[in-house]
């Protein structure tokens, strides 16, 4: 899934009306359906970043959201991410393709400023609410594993290769 363009998107996210194409909620459920039809209905499932950006403004909009004040503050320019935004889609990857909870992940290689724990935690709480409740993702809950176990069980050891002397 991707995500509304940065000035007029997310006014229209919601809206059903399909003569805006794409970047509308309705438009990628609507693909992925159709894909769905012909190849069976777990053939696709949604990864929600414009879910999650669209629960971000929500909160922005309804009042004080950290030292966020607009959707825009996610964005570089009309459609580039900033820091904040590349965070949350690569998050919310890390989420669906692991089916891995999100919450308390370090934010250190993401962006050095002190005291911006407080945010990527709650960054993290939105994504991962926002994870389970999407019907597109496929994800009801978080198993209780490690990134290490999920790893092993998706990825197992390379077989040891013996050369002869």
């Amino acid at each position: 899934m991707t995500w509304p363009d940065r000035d007029d998107g997310f006014d229209h996210w919601e809206s059903d009306d399909l003569s805006l194409i794409r970047g509308t909620r309705r438009y990628y459920e609507n693909t992925a359906d159709a894909i769905r039809d012909v190849a069976g209905q777990n053939a696709v499932r949604i990864i929600p970043v414009g879910e999650v950006l669209f629960e971000i403004y929500k909160k922005i909009d309804d009042g004080p959201f950290f030292h966020f004040t607009s959707i825009r503050d996610f964005y570089d320019d009309e459609l580039h991410l900033n820091k904040y935004g590349f965070y949350i889609v690569q998050l919310t990857w890390y989420a669906c393709l692991f089916e891995d909870d999100p919450v308390g992940l370090s934010v250190l290689h993401y962006w050095s400023e002190t005291g911006e724990e407080e945010v990527a935690l709650e960054f993290q709480k939105i994504i991962r609410d926002v994870v389970i409740s999407y019907k597109g993702t496929g994800i009801r809950s978080f198993a209780p594993v490690s990134l290490a176990q999920t790893m092993k069980s998706h990825y197992p050891p390379a077989p040891l290769i013996r050369v002869k002397s």
